[in-house]
């Protein structure tokens, strides 16, 4: 999974075996679409290069193939930290072997080494930094970490672009760093770049993750003034802003209008209502929505997500459904066709993201049976009115089951299944035998991946079935990694 060294190359066939294997996996990175596939490929490749010849070879692997397979690993969703480590090894292979690493290849180097942790740290800021000082300087990537003293090559300058810029600007505002921010900020000034869309919805990642909706709103007005229209994706990004704020009334609005634009409201009122909100949100919070902007599938997972943190059950689930129609989507297949003959495919990163959000909600908001209200605290009596779906252990063995009837595609992060726990521990009063259930239930059909002590699943396996614990240790190898799944970004409130 790390970068590929050729130190602990294996066994290589016969040399008669040696040309054909090479031939096919090069149509392989040719012709693949799928990056594992192709990185396997190009595992082989490595090792059948000859020992005289070594991995920076240029003829043995064509450099047009290396190049497809830096493009194609960067499709990857999510990103993680092995991608960025697959990334680095191709593209430090080609600069070896002399060949040159374009403009979008080094972008694609620094935008993942800030991607792959939760969090992204000031260590990765600097990671990313190092990429860009070697890309200016024509340094070998990784030099600037690994080798400071080495001499650039002004024949391998490459010169930075506005989505250069962008990328570390994103970078540093994630770590939520000052010190980074102005490094990057110093950047960007001394280039003398006019900022453009992507920068200004930077600056509202930054302003939201420092809850600081004036900040939004400054950011928003200075689009407006630069004639900048938001489009689908500044729009997410502001209910991403008032809803981890807390401002559930102003991404309701936005919702509205966008949902408005797919379904309309027809009578008087419900026309009325529509204007005043349109003129709300212009007038108090810059937010146009032309009325070709509908939503899509990420609109839905953050209403879903915003709705079911905050405890609206009745609001999570009827937007849930909404998406499930309106995309002409359904959980037991992956693609389906549209009333216009047209294919929607569905994204699984984000319909598990979706599934993750509800779980999560029943985590916080779960009510075990009670003989009254009162023995309610006064957080679950809001999030559980009287007269409408609560958070109870029935509505979740129901959300339970259709997330477990969903098409096989769908594949459950370790987060979602921590969030599965979770919500069954809180819902059910810790019913240590339905927890059981859920367990083996879970496990019979995705498996309960475990990888290290300090993993949550390794502790609800630890405290649901300490007998068997230490016999299953003996008989596996533990891979020992980091506790991290991407899909944890999906919405940090």
């Amino acid at each position: 999974m790390g970068v590929h060294t050729g130190s602990d190359r294996e066994a290589a066939p016969p040399k008669g075996e040696i040309g054909s294997i090479r031939r096919r996996c090069l149509e392989v990175l040719e012709r693949s679409f799928i990056p594992e596939e192709a990185w396997d490929a190009y595992v082989t490749l490595c090792n059948l290069v000859p020992e005289d010849r070594g991995l920076f070879d240029g003829r043995f692997i064509p450099f047009a193939h290396r190049h497809r397979l830096c493009r194609l690993l960067s499709s990857n969703k999510p990103k993680t930290h092995p991608h960025f480590l697959r990334i680095l090894s191709v593209l430090a292979a080609i600069r070896g072997a002399r060949g040159k690493i374009h403009l979008h290849e080094w972008n694609i180097l620094i935008d993942h080494a800030g991607q792959g942790w939760r969090r992204p740290g000031f260590d990765d800021w600097e990671t990313a930094f190092s990429f860009y000082n070697d890309m200016t300087t024509g340094r070998p990537p990784g030099s600037t970490l690994m080798e400071p003293n080495i001499e650039g090559d002004i024949n391998h300058v490459v010169k930075p672009d506005t989505y250069t810029y962008t990328i570390l600007l994103n970078i540093a505002v994630s770590t939520m760093r000052l010190s980074a921010m102005r490094q990057a900020a110093d950047i960007i000034h001394a280039a003398k770049l006019s900022p453009n869309k992507v920068t200004h919805l930077t600056m509202v990642k930054h302003s939201t993750l420092m809850k600081q909706l004036h900040g939004v709103r400054s950011t928003l007005l200075r689009m407006q003034d630069a004639g900048l229209k938001l489009g689908l994706d500044g729009i997410n990004a502001c209910m991403w802003a008032y809803g981890r704020n807390g401002q559930l009334d102003i991404v309701a609005m936005i919702y509205r209008l966008l949902r408005h634009n797919t379904i309309p409201e027809d009578n008087v009122e419900e026309q009325d209502g529509i204007s005043t909100v349109t003129r709300f949100l212009e007038d108090e919070e810059y937010i146009t929505i032309a009325p070709d902007i509908k939503p899509d599938q990420a609109t839905y997972v953050l209403m879903i997500q915003v709705m079911a943190y905050h405890g609206n059950l009745s609001a999570t689930m009827h937007v849930f459904m909404e998406m499930l129609t309106y995309l002409h989507m359904s959980p037991n297949d992956g693609i389906e066709e549209s009333k216009d003959d047209s294919t929607i495919i569905v994204d699984y990163e984000l319909m598990n993201a979706t599934f993750r959000a509800i779980f999560l909600g029943f985590a916080r908001h779960g009510i075990p049976r009670v003989k009254s209200r009162k023995q309610l605290s006064s957080q679950q009596k809001l999030a559980n009115p009287p007269n409408q779906p609560n958070w109870t252990l029935a509505n979740l063995k129901t959300v339970f089951d259709t997330f477990t009837s969903v098409s096989p595609d769908l594949v459950p992060s370790r987060s979602t299944l921590h969030w599965i726990l979770s919500a069954f521990e809180k819902a059910s009063g810790s019913d240590e035998s339905l927890l059981r259930t859920v367990w083996k239930k879970l496990d019979d059909k995705y498996g309960m991946c475990w990888v290290a002590p300090t993993n949550r699943l390794d502790r609800w396996r630890t405290r649901l079935f300490p007998d068997t614990v230490a016999e299953t240790d003996l008989t596996q190898d533990a891979t020992f990694v980091v506790d991290y799944d991407p899909e944890e970004d999906a919405f940090l409130l």
